[in-house]
């Protein structure tokens, strides 16, 4: 299990290889409720990007998976 921050998720979102190769790996990779919810609110999102943010799992620091 991995734990991503939002800079990391921003980097995949542009495309930077290294970051996406490390996404198609068989690690599990999730991100914070917070991380996710300010993703989401980023102005001029692709759907594409939406559906990238919502595929990945997510924790909730106050409550676990």
């Amino acid at each position: 299990m991995l734990l991503i921050d939002t800079n990391i998720l921003i980097y995949y979102l542009k495309g930077t290889e290294k970051v996406v190769r490390y996404f198609q790996t068989e690690e599990e990779i999730f991100i914070s409720s917070l991380s996710k919810i300010e993703l989401l609110g980023k102005k001029d999102l692709s759907n594409r990007e939406i559906a990238k943010i919502q595929e990945i799992k997510t924790i909730d620091p106050m409550g676990g998976l």
